[in-house]
């Protein structure tokens, strides 16, 4: 049987009495169910991790001589903090977005942790 691959449930959002722990406790087994069940001719299993991302205290994107889309090597990223997180990104063969909608968009924490790292959410 070929490797387990990981999706990545990331929840957007981790105000305190929000919905989202809720919700994803509740759709994480229903899509490792459905790509395990849709995997049965490949053999391929799945495994969903659900992804907060403030346990990735990554601070603001301000390191200056370049922009993360500019760094293919993640030794490049200049903190430990943000080279962890692009291993961890990288980890995973997918992901699912679980985002309220905040003040027309997504929330920022959400949009701190897609805008550290570039080319780890590429397919």
């Amino acid at each position: 049987m070929a490797a387990v691959k990981k999706i990545a449930l990331i929840v957007g959002s981790s105000r305190v009495g929000g919905n989202a722990p809720g919700i994803a406790a509740w759709l994480s087994p229903l899509i490792q169910k459905q790509l395990n069940l849709t995997s049965t001719t490949t053999k391929q299993s799945y495994e969903v991790v659900v992804v907060n991302p403030t346990d990735h205290p990554l601070g603001p994107v301000v390191w200056g001589a370049k922009i993360p889309m500019q760094i293919r090597d993640p030794a490049d990223y200049p903190s430990q903090t943000v080279r962890d997180w692009s291993a961890f990104v990288s980890s995973f063969a997918g992901f699912v977005f679980l985002t309220p909608e905040y003040n027309g968009g997504y929330p920022g924490d959400l949009k701190n942790a897609l805008d550290h790292v570039y080319w780890e959410w590429e397919g």
